[in-house]
This record gives C-alpha cells, sequence and structure tokens, in this order.
C-alpha cells in the first residue's frame, strides 16, 4: 500500500510506482528492479523470464518478460505485447535513491497536480524517472488485476535503454509471441507515436601531455551550472543552452584576450549517457597570479552575455569563478589550447529541419571527461533518414583526424517507420476519441524507441507508444502529472479491451 500516494487512482500503479522510485535503476545497475518484477511474477502465479545472474555486458539476457494467459473466452485473440525499460537516467548522479519524492505544480514549484523527486532547486532536484517508471507501473497493475477480461498478455521490460536501447537490440526474438507491441514510454498524454528517428554516438578519445603545476601557480575552478538540459531529442530543438559550450565560450575568450592558463582538470556529463544536453560543467583552470584578475573580468563579461542571451530560457543559470585546491599536475599550453578550440568545435543542435517543423538530423554534445592523460568526448546524433545518420558520422569522423583522435561510433540503433495502416493505430485512435474528443495528436519522434528495435526483428509487428504527461524528462525538474497517469492507464485499457472484444 502507498504511503505517499495515497487516496491517488488508480492505486495498483501508484502502488507499484513508490516502491520502484525506492530502488536503484540507472543504467546497467538494474539488478533489484529486475528483482522486483520477477518476485511479483512469482506472487501473481505468472510464468517469467528472468535471468537473475545474466551480467550487465549481456543486455538481452537481462530482459524480463511476464506472460499471462487469456481470460477464460478469450483464449484465441492475438497477444498484445506491453513495453517499457526499467533503467533510468540517474541525476546528478547514481546516490538518489531511494528517491525523495514531493508534489509540485507545472512549474516544478511547491504545489498540487503533479509528482516529482527532491526539491525544488537545481542544486537540490534529482530525477524522477517517471520516465519509465510510469511505464513499468501501468503494466505490473495490469498484470495484476484479475478483474480485467483480458486476451493474453505479455509485458517486456528491458535494460539500458537510456544508453543507447541495448537491452532492445540484444534481446532473444523468441522471448515473445506477440506482435502487437504497446511501448509505454511516451511523454505527452494527447499523443500517439508511430514512428521515430535512428540514431549513434560518436565517442573521441586523445592522450594529452601533462606537466608539473608551477610553485607560484593559482589554482580556480570555472564552474557552469542550473541550465535546464533535457532530452538530447526531444527538448534539442529549444535553444537550451549547452553547459560545454557555455564554458568553452569562457576559456576562448581568456586565450583570445592572450591570458595564459592550463587545464588541471574538465568535466561535464556522463560518458554511459549519450542523450542528456549537458546542464553543467566545471574546468580547473591553472593560471599566473598576475592574470586571475583578468580571467575573472572575462568570466564576469561572458556570464552578463549569457544572462541577456538565455534570460528566458535559462532562468537558473550560474556561472562561478572560486579558488579550487593546488593541483600536482596540469594539461600542457599546446593541449590546453587544443581542448579548448576542440569544444568550440564539435557542433550541438538541430543540423535540418524536415517539412512541418519536424527536427530531422541533430547531434548533442554530450559529455567530456579528463582522467590522467585519458581525455574523451562524447556526442549523440539522430535522424529520421540513414544519410543524414551518415552525413553526422562523416562530420565526426573528420573533427577526429584533424585533431588527432581516435574515433568510436557506438548505440547504433534504428529508426522506426511509421505503418499508417495499421490495425493498432487504428484501434488506438478509436480509444483516443473516446477519451479526449478528438483533441490528440498522432505523430512521429525525433528521438529514439525501443520499438525501432521490434520492428527490425519483427517485421510483422504493429507498434505505438503512449504516456502520461511528463516534463522535462532526464533533468532535476522532470515531473508527471497526477491527472495524466489515470487518463493513460485508460487508454491502455481501452486498447487492451478493443481486442479482447473482436
Amino acid at each position: 500500500m502507498s504511503q505517499f500516494f495515497a487516496g491517488l487512482a488508480p492505486e495498483r500503479v501508484w502502488n507499484h510506482f513508490e516502491a520502484i522510485t525506492k530502488l536503484p535503476r540507472g543504467s546497467r545497475n538494474e539488478d533489484a528492479i529486475r528483482r522486483y518484477i520477477a518476485d511479483f511474477a512469482k506472487r501473481q502465479g505468472l510464468e517469467c523470464f528472468y535471468r537473475p545472474d545474466a551480467p550487465a555486458d549481456a543486455p538481452g539476457e537481462r530482459t524480463v518478460v511476464v506472460y499471462k494467459k487469456a481470460a477464460p473466452g478469450l483464449e484465441g485473440k492475438p497477444a498484445v505485447v506491453l513495453q517499457a525499460h526499467m533503467d533510468m537516467v540517474c541525476v546528478p548522479n547514481d546516490q538518489i535513491f531511494p528517491l525523495r519524492l514531493s508534489f509540485c505544480d507545472e512549474q516544478a514549484q511547491p504545489g498540487s497536480g503533479w509528482v516529482k523527486a527532491g526539491g525544488y532547486t537545481p542544486q537540490d532536484g534529482t530525477t524522477l524517472g517517471a520516465d519509465d517508471g510510469i511505464g513499468i507501473a501501468v503494466a505490473l497493475a495490469i498484470l495484476e488485476d484479475e478483474s480485467l477480461r483480458l486476451g493474453p498478455l505479455e509485458a517486456f521490460f528491458t535494460v539500458q535503454e537510456e544508453v543507447g536501447l541495448e537491452g532492445a537490440r540484444d534481446f532473444d526474438p523468441g522471448l515473445l509471441k506477440g506482435r502487437i507491441l504497446i511501448n509505454l514510454d511516451e511523454e505527452v498524454l494527447k499523443g500517439i507515436t508511430y514512428g521515430c528517428a535512428g540514431g549513434l554516438s560518436s565517442m573521441f578519445r586523445w592522450n594529452v601531455n601533462r606537466q608539473p603545476v608551477p610553485a607560484a601557480a593559482r589554482c580556480h575552478e570555472l564552474r557552469i551550472s542550473g541550465l535546464r538540459g533535457g532530452h538530447s531529442g526531444v527538448n534539442i530543438h529549444e535553444g537550451r543552452a549547452n553547459a560545454l559550450h557555455l564554458l568553452a565560450r569562457i576559456l576562448r575568450q581568456a586565450e583570445y584576450r592572450g591570458i595564459a592558463f592550463h587545464l588541471a582538470g574538465i568535466a561535464s556529463g556522463n560518458l554511459r549517457q549519450s542523450n542528456v544536453i549537458p546542464s553543467r560543467a566545471a574546468a580547473v583552470v591553472v593560471l599566473d597570479p598576475a592574470d586571475t584578475v583578468r580571467f575573472g573580468a572575462v568570466v564576469a563579461e561572458l556570464t552578463a552575455e549569457y544572462q541577456a542571451e538565455y534570460q528566458k530560457i535559462e532562468p537558473q543559470l550560474r556561472v562561478e569563478w572560486l579558488e579550487a585546491e593546488p593541483q600536482a599536475e596540469m594539461v600542457d599550453g599546446e593541449w590546453s589550447r587544443k581542448l579548448v578550440h576542440i569544444l568550440m568545435s564539435v557542433p550541438h543542435g538541430v543540423q535540418k529541419m524536415a517539412e512541418g517543423g519536424l527536427v530531422e538530423t541533430s547531434t548533442n554534445l554530450s559529455a567530456v571527461a579528463l582522467n590522467g592523460t585519458a581525455l574523451a568526448v562524447l556526442c549523440m546524433h539522430r535522424s529520421f533518414r540513414e544519410s543524414g545518420l551518415r552525413w553526422m558520422e562523416d562530420l565526426h569522423d573528420s573533427l577526429a583526424a584533424l585533431t588527432g583522435a581516435s574515433m568510436e561510433h557506438i548505440e547504433r540503433y534504428p529508426g522506426w517507420t511509421p505503418n499508417e495502416d495499421s490495425d493498432l493505430l487504428r484501434r488506438a485512435k478509436e480509444v483516443y476519441d473516446a477519451q479526449f474528443q478528438g483533441d490528440y495528436k498522432v505523430d512521429v519522434i525525433h528521438a529514439g524507441l525501443e520499438s525501432g528495435w521490434v520492428v527490425k526483428k519483427y517485421p510483422e509487428a504493429e507498434c505505438i507508444a503512449i504516456g502520461p504527461n511528463l516534463l522535462e524528462a532526464h533533468t532535476v525538474r522532470e515531473r508527471v502529472e497526477i491527472s495524466s497517469v489515470a487518463s493513460f492507464y485508460q487508454c491502455v485499457l481501452g486498447i487492451l479491451e478493443s481486442y479482447a472484444r473482436d
């Protein structure tokens, strides 16, 4: 029985969601949620595919599938698959569990009607994991409800969706009997998605030169924080600031004005998470004491520029220039300058628009890490066209060649071609017409969905993706609308009942 969500409907959904928020489930760390689902299946007397010892480097084997037989008399109905992913993006870090739930308003401030995790400031909030914890909870609630008369059901739960759709990519096609799949990972209630972009990620790697820090040098930390960040597909067209680009612009202006400096460290994002727009970045800057005031003036000047550029879309933007602990080593001058130029040159944002205002091709400058002499930069690209992905691949290969980097293209996944003649889509439209009196959209999305891999493995499969109202996924402001969860649940049930009737 849920305590935080007491009195909210559907009760079963909120019970499961609250339990899920207590479990660590960052990508590649899904063992607790996998066990939760397997234990649930055992209690319900349902058949379950679950390999408890499957390692993180075998994501297909970490899939969990729960099978429920049809109600008496409905055995001949087609099996329907409910699909959700078990992992979540953990921001600001993996140490956020159990999540601290709170009610909020639509603006993620104290209020009601929505749910978030953590406090109400960028420094105190965390991701909520409604992406895709609500999808898991809805699937389990339907499996649990013995009063429902439905045809055969399969609940298909994947891992490592947030790091390249790896579970969907590698699962054994023999696990699913159904060829009708409802993906429960959408973020707009009044929307049915029936197609998505393909994508891939690119990893640059260099070996930099380091040298001792002079005894008289001063160390400062340049820190960017408070940005909205967000999903690198869904939010890429909104003009949100990329913390890495803001950091690089300050460093470049300092270099342009003749201030000699070295970098002792730089970090932003997560090299295992390419689909998040960086909301914070930091660099440790080593300076001659005589240059600290001049560098600080550059920081102040560009901070004012950023505040003017982003005053509406990034109201929480924060730039700090702080004294830092002394460092033993720093990157040499040539590589410090080269690193700044690299970050200034790697593209970010929309690269091409399609007709109708849809983003066709985009790229996200996702993360940078410097560990000893090892420097790495991660990017993610999306496109509805294979030619668009090839363009981004070639562009980043060219940057690697110019800068002497090794390049690895990873996490490639296919797009999902829309099927206008899908019977599943027809049934979903009928349910949404009744639920919303025609006030909804049927669309494709500039983001990767696991349905792309499902359709690739089962070309005859019919898929849609639906969900509740969820805002700012992958950020500390992530929140889900309470009333939309009930409507979403009813829509899923309506589609399932449609197959049970005829």
